[in-house]
């Protein structure tokens, strides 16, 4: 009971700084780090806090371009999830979890679950590790759904979705996104099924991304 009540007012705390963050990221940002620092007690998450403070504070790192871009070209629902979902349910909020059940069930018990939506792909790249599966295999909506529940019950936020393309069965994450609106999600994908309306929804639900794979610049990836 004590650290779930712990766990429950580290999370008003957080999501009050992180209302803070959104009134002036850019300008908040450092006040936003000091702060964290005096409450952040974990040692993993003290050395990464210390990494994000040292990127900051050299402007002319790759590390403090990328954050500024995160700020200032993000969507901001996009920016909202990701911070609350990624940074605070996933890797503050969800470790202790992880770690005390890890110990009781004598496990190891991931930060993130990899899962193959289907096997199916609408393209037959040279060299994929994933040409060999049999294209016919998938998990249904309702086996998807209960890895992430049964997930989060051992404190994990984030998922990962390989296949196949897992933009194959695209509706079906997006539902899955909506329905567990306190997880991170991320898909790789060829990029080839992403239009108009799909970048749409990922804008509304904030809480899926994607890693397009390429092979290096245009000639490369269109050879593969």
């Amino acid at each position: 009971m004590k650290s779930t009540t712990k766990r429950l007012i580290s999370s008003v705390i957080l999501k009050e700084g992180l209302n803070y963050l959104e009134k002036d990221p850019i300008n908040n940002f450092n006040k936003l780090l000091n702060w964290s620092s005096k409450i952040i007690v974990r040692p993993e998450h003290k050395q990464k806090l210390e990494a994000l403070t040292k990127m900051w504070n050299d402007p002319n790192s790759t590390g403090h371009r990328i954050i500024k871009r995160f700020f200032n070209e993000l969507h901001p629902n996009i920016r909202r999830k990701f911070l609350t979902n990624y940074m605070l349910n996933s890797g503050i909020l969800g470790a202790p979890i992880r770690e005390k059940l890890k110990k009781k069930h004598d496990c190891n018990i991931p930060w993130a679950i990899l899962m193959d939506p289907t096997s199916a792909c609408n393209l037959n790249c040279t060299g994929c590790w994933a040409a060999e599966y049999s294209k016919t295999t998938s998990l249904s909506y309702e086996e998807l759904d209960r890895i992430i529940r049964e997930g989060k019950e051992l404190g994990i936020y984030m998922y990962i979705y390989s296949g196949g393309e897992p933009l194959m069965r695209k509706d079906d994450l997006i539902q899955l996104a909506k329905v567990h609106d306190d997880c991170m999600f991320l898909s790789f994908t060829n990029g080839t099924l992403i239009d108009e309306d799909f970048a749409m929804e990922l804008q509304n639900v904030g809480n899926f991304g994607l890693a397009i794979s390429v092979e290096g610049f245009e000639e490369e990836t269109d050879a593969r």
